[in-house]
């Protein structure tokens, strides 16, 4: 057995963010496929931006609330961040995947329960190591493997570690990497055969005793339009979500592909709810496609607040740490990882550390409380956005955010985006506010109450706004 070593003030065996029953009012992350109802993404503040700064700060105000704010639905933040992953590359034994103590203390850093991976026989060790110690697994089918021998491996696992398995997809990106199908002589490797594989895996899946309730995602292209997703067919009846890599333009912010990638796993399973598997950015910086360190904090804190605000179901980070040195910053695959090679986290890793940690305080009671919060929110820059968690007892917390141009390719350097002042209105007044910033640390930077608005200045990446209702 592999033996995993505490770090980063951490210790191994801390629980899982709890799952949530469902609630009125509330998005329930945990439902059964044909339950799910879509967050809507609430409209879009137009107000112009005030070139005031970036910082953050809060002031509490006696001003009465207008009566007329309405009550969201609420995203259940215990289930979100549940269904919140990264991938990894726990059989690169030669890469600093290869320690596997060191990719439980990256996780435990991050306080994402999730890696997304597939199931390499010579790595089974060390998927138990991290399964022991609360981490859950999204497998993907491997190209060019035995489907008969995939199954079979993954309902002994199952069996012998029960849970740990928490969702499954087929192929990945099977234009790059397909697999002959039928597996039993003359096999082809189009579009429509790779479809075809995907029924049949699905098939298997569902008559297993041991794997047949694990929920199903769909296999995924990579770098091809709707022409090739049109290729698969109908698999509506072939997985239980439909699936797709988001990545973006250079330094583009996430609302300049998110539409039209998600409309890409539509096409061969239309209405059916969404996972994202893979999405981020590479600090590659040199490269025509990558960012610095600062800039990727501030873009995926934006795109984990758009899936949240979007209705996506899971949501995989990619990927946990660079795998190969690269000091010239130009390998664009050399540098997708929230941690260095030498497991420095970059400020993406301590940035969605302390996200997760602000939509988790100790002492909110999962399920109890109130189901939403009524509330308006005016003065959000251009291409601003928020959302709503329901945290438990009582408790919610408002994320407001924008998502400017904050990455000039030319030049290989970030671009300073304005601050607006933005208000938060309560319908009744709260009777506590606190206000963190991700970005730049895990303790509140203000805090008040009781309080019927809140003020905040927003800039390029997500400001929350936790709050206690009386």
């Amino acid at each position: 057995m592999v033996r995993l070593s505490p770090r980063c003030g951490v210790k191994w065996g801390a629980a899982v963010p709890p799952k949530m029953g469902k609630a009125r009012q509330m998005i329930d992350l945990s439902a059964p496929p044909a339950q799910i109802e879509y967050a809507e993404l609430r409209s879009l503040n137009s107000a112009a931006a005030a070139p005031t700064g970036g910082s953050c700060a809060a002031a509490p105000s006696a001003k009465p609330a207008p009566p007329s704010q309405a009550a969201p639905k609420a995203i259940d933040a215990p289930a979100f961040i549940a269904a919140l992953g990264i991938n990894t590359h726990v059989s690169y034994f030669d890469t600093p995947y290869g320690d596997v103590a060191k990719v439980g203390d990256a996780l435990l850093y991050l306080r994402l329960p999730r890696i997304r991976d597939y199931l390499a026989p010579s790595a089974k060790e060390r998927y138990a190591a991290l399964v022991q110690h609360g981490i859950k697994l999204n497998l993907f089918l491997p190209g060019k493997t035995d489907l008969d021998a995939y199954v079979d491996g993954l309902a002994k696992f199952q069996t012998s570690y029960p849970g740990a398995i928490v969702s499954l997809e087929g192929s990945n990106e099977v234009n790059y990497w397909p697999t002959p199908w039928p597996q039993a002589g003359g096999g082809k490797t189009d579009l429509p055969s790779q479809a075809a594989l995907q029924r049949a895996y699905h098939d298997k899946l569902k008559s297993n005793p041991v794997l047949k309730d694990v929920p199903l995602a769909n296999l995924t292209l990579g770098g091809v339009g709707a022409d090739a997703h049109r290729q698969l067919g109908d698999m509506k009846s072939s997985a239980d979500f439909a699936n797709v890599h988001v990545y973006f333009g250079p330094g583009d912010p996430p609302r300049a592909t998110w539409g039209y990638a998600l409309g890409l796993g539509q096409v061969p399973m239309p209405g059916v709810p969404s996972v994202i598997t893979e999405t981020g950015y590479t600090t590659a910086y040199l490269h025509n496609e990558g960012v610095d360190e600062t800039t990727q904090a501030k873009l995926s804190l934006n795109l984990l607040s758009r899936a949240a605000a979007t209705g996506i179901r899971q949501t995989y980070l990619y990927e946990l740490v660079d795998q190969k040195p690269d000091p010239s910053g130009r390998n664009k695959e050399a540098h997708f990882g929230l941690f260095r090679m030498d497991w420095a986290p970059k400020p993406a890793a301590t940035a969605i550390r302390n996200f997760v940690g602000a939509l988790s305080p100790e002492a909110a009671a999962p399920g109890r409380g109130p189901a939403s919060l009524a509330y308006s929110v005016t003065g959000l820059p251009a291409q601003g956005s928020e959302v709503l968690f329901r945290l438990g007892d009582g408790r919610f917390a408002v994320v407001v955010w924008a998502e400017p141009d904050i990455w000039d390719q030319a030049a290989h350097k970030p671009i300073a985006a304005p601050a607006s002042n933005a208000t938060i209105r309560f319908a009744s007044p709260v009777a506590g506010y606190e206000v963190f910033d991700p970005l730049r640390s895990d303790s509140p930077l203000a805090k008040g109450g009781p309080a019927s608005e809140v003020r905040v200045e927003v800039s390029d990446h997500p400001v929350i706004v936790r709050v206690k209702s009386k």
